[in-house]
């Protein structure tokens, strides 16, 4: 027999190739074959013993934890403090901080830092470094605050905060009321943050984390402090001085509207925040006929509406049927006020 030439073995695969497709295509499909069920392994529960070695395992890892960040947090205040001392130590440890946060830690080279940092030193700029100095020192304060282990820790941030404010303040007035810059910054997402490697969640989120933030200061620190750990005496003080530096702020402004608008506005709203305070502390003989008057010098305020209906509340929680003027619905049995935000 005489052997095929190529081409008639090229002829003789694709016509086998094609019965065999042929072939295929009439098979019927294969039914789909369901994977068999694993039954799942038997549950072995931990062991009493084991269980409460774990737990106290655990226990140590977090005490450990605790107190190693406990003493590096330690360590970062004292070096935001003393930072905080002047405008010249607050520009360095910017500088540091830079240099590990935006170069090192990004593998650019020590030269290319150096020249940033020559165009930065070049020149004096004591409104920069001011700004500077308001942030370590705030820094500083939320760190002492957020992590505070006792009440006496506690009350020495809110010691801290009250006075940064009267020297922010001062500041603040010789620049026409303007804070500006860095005051206006969230501190827990400063560089100073980063470098130490802070938490930036909660305290970023929630927290008064700007140092020119006056209202968030007051409202979510001192306030809130002043009214649970029960000082009614410093809880009325630091209204006061609430007051007198956001007066302070309106009043060395460069436009006269800006002092209107806070004598229309916002002066009504601290007054009746601070009159609602010393209601709730019991001196409601004074304080509701005080929150009525405020009402009614305010009667176009946007939350005059409001203060009505919290008003009505208050005394409705205080009335006795027989005291409800006619038509009047029986009040609720009284519960606690809630703490004013």
């Amino acid at each position: 027999m005489r052997p095929l030439s190529c081409r008639h073995l090229l002829a003789l695969c694709a016509v086998l190739s094609a019965v065999s497709h042929s072939a295929m295509a009439q098979l019927p499909p294969r039914p789909a074959v369901a994977p068999t069920a694993q039954p799942a392994p038997p549950p072995k529960p931990l062991k009493e013993e084991d269980l409460a070695k774990l737990l106290t395992q655990v226990n140590e890892i977090s005490k450990t934890r605790d107190e190693k960040m406990f003493g590096y947090l330690s360590s970062v205040i004292r070096e935001l403090r003393e930072a905080g001392t002047s405008g010249d130590k607050a520009f360095a440890l910017w500088l540091d901080c830079i240099k590990d946060v935006e170069y090192d830690q990004r593998g650019r080279g020590a030269a290319e830092f150096s020249e940033w940092k020559r165009r930065q030193t070049k020149d004096s700029n004591r409104e920069r470094d001011e700004g500077l100095r308001l942030q370590v020192q705030w820094l500083a304060i939320v760190l002492m605050e957020t992590h505070a282990k006792t009440d006496a820790a506690k009350s020495e941030a809110i010691s801290a905060a009250a006075a940064f404010l009267d020297t922010m303040v001062e500041q603040a007035k010789k620049n026409e009321g303007n804070l500006g810059g860095p005051a206006g910054e969230n501190v827990m997402g400063s560089v100073f943050a980063r470098r130490f490697k802070l938490d930036t969640g909660g305290a970023k989120q929630d927290g008064a984390g700007s140092p020119g933030d006056i209202d968030a200061i007051y409202d979510r620190m001192i306030l809130p402090f002043l009214r649970s750990s029960k000082q009614p005496a410093s809880l009325m003080n630091a209204w006061t001085r609430r007051i007198a530096q956001q007066t302070a702020l309106a009043e060395a402004k460069k436009f006269p509207e800006a002092k209107e608008k806070f004598m229309t506005e916002k002066l009504p709203e601290l007054k009746w925040g601070q009159t609602r305070d010393l209601f709730q502390l019991g001196q409601e003989e004074s304080a509701a006929p005080n929150l009525l008057s405020i009402i009614k010098a305010n009667m176009a305020h946007r939350r005059a509406g409001e203060w009505i209906v919290e008003l009505k509340g208050l005394l409705q929680k205080k009335a006795t049927p027989s005291a409800l003027p006619a038509g009047e619905a029986t009040p609720a049995p009284a519960t606690p006020a809630p703490s004013a935000p």
